[in-house]
């Protein structure tokens, strides 16, 4: 007998399984039954290693079109309507399912439809045909099925006059105006800036007096990581 026992057969199952995905991690049994259906018939990942991404700005939809990802792939996601979180497998279009993503697990030979109606795949999206490539941050397997990972906000940076900051992933303008994290701009000779929010705008002070204004964002706009913002007069 191949598997004398359940736990060996588990083992076995598991191990099928990733060696069609290309993955290493440790799988539970009960997500067998999402990790199968997300194989591909005949092939595995058609000879490419997953990747995973996890959702730093939410995917746009230009023209009305949705974004969509066809073929073998794995999704964390929040449902809108009670907020639960869950993993699963197979299509995932934004607008149909009302469901926010929150990470993906991607085979790049993927095709990809969306925003204008153009197709492309994955592997080509990430190489820099995706209009800002600050909407993915890749993270390893081991975080895509770690939910605790995923939903704990991380660390980001940016910059505002070549000046760095730090932040928390997800965090507004307007939260970071009122976290500890605004901690700059204490003294007028510094390089660095304190921001407060006002209305619709993000000033910015050294000591008491303002240097001007962060452009082209407003307090409920999301910090992007890596971003250079400039101050304008």
């Amino acid at each position: 007998m191949k598997y004398p026992t359940v736990s060996a057969l588990c083992e076995g199952v598991a191990g099928a399984i990733r060696e069609k995905e290309g993955s290493t991690a440790l799988i539970n049994p009960q997500d067998f039954p999402d990790r199968i259906k997300g194989l591909e018939v005949g092939g595995g990942a058609s000879g490419s290693k997953m990747r995973y991404f996890k959702v730093v700005e939410p995917l746009p939809s230009a023209g009305g079109g949705n974004m969509a990802i066809y073929g073998q792939m794995k999704q964390v996601t929040r449902c809108e309507e009670n907020g639960e979180v869950s993993i699963s497998s197979g299509c995932y279009d934004s607008d149909v399912l009302g469901k926010t993503p929150i990470a993906y697990g991607l085979n790049l030979d993927m095709k990809v439809t969306g925003f204008s109606g153009e197709i492309t795949t994955v592997g080509e999206l990430l190489a820099g045909n995706y209009d800002d490539p600050s909407y993915f941050e890749e993270i390893t397997e081991e975080q895509f099925y770690d939910l605790n990972t995923l939903l704990t906000p991380q660390e980001i940076t940016f910059t505002v006059s070549g000046v760095e900051y730090t932040a928390l992933s997800g965090m507004t303008w307007e939260e970071f105006c009122n976290s500890d994290y605004n901690i700059g701009g204490q003294d007028w000779k510094s390089d660095d800036l304190r921001f407060e929010c006002d209305g619709n705008t993000i000033y910015a002070y050294k000591g008491d007096l303002s240097s001007g204004r962060v452009e082209n964002a407003s307090p409920t706009d999301t910090i992007i990581a890596n971003t250079a913002y400039s101050i304008r007069n």
